[in-house]
């Protein structure tokens, strides 16, 4: 009897060290695959929930404007893209490092993207953003959205000055 209570008790220990072990190395080296071999956008916010939410529901989408790829800016989103100047540099894996440089602010945002996700630029208030200004980056961010429509990284908002 005493000898299958610790074969239960080691039972548990390995699973729960197996289990544990496949959490924080394997997990994270599979996230790491799927995106190219870059962990994409650094950074979050307080509404981190919204990694994983399809794009389409997303409370900005509205006041999102495609950046990446052969994207052609309306003139709403030349307006919210005129803040920054924009740098890419492509990798070997098809990721593509976006390097937002906000002159104003003195800051450069830099979101990676693997191959066929697609870099959203937020605005939700266009009124401060004239000239190249912008009078808050509070209502500024932006939302990486793999080729499946879901949102795998988000900054909002990217400072509040």
């Amino acid at each position: 009897m005493a000898n299958s209570k610790l074969v239960l008790v080691v039972a548990v220990i390995v699973a729960f060290v197996v289990g544990l072990g496949l959490g924080v190395f394997v997990a994270p080296r599979f996230f790491f695959a799927m995106h190219g071999g870059q962990f994409p956008a650094g950074g979050g916010s307080s509404t981190t929930h919204v990694v994983g939410t399809q794009f389409s529901s997303f409370q900005y989408a509205s006041s999102s404007y495609l950046m990446s790829g052969n994207a052609t800016l309306s003139a709403s989103g030349k307006i919210a893209t005129g803040d920054f100047n924009t740098t890419t540099t492509s990798f070997p894996n098809g990721s593509t490092k976006y390097s937002l440089k906000f002159d104003e602010i003195g800051t450069v945002y830099n979101v990676t993207i693997g191959r066929g996700d697609k870099l959203y630029y937020i605005d939700t208030n266009l009124a401060d953003d004239m000239k190249g200004a912008d009078a808050s980056f509070g209502d500024d961010g932006y939302a990486v959205v793999n080729s499946t429509g879901y949102i795998v990284a988000y900054k909002y908002p990217l400072t509040s000055t």
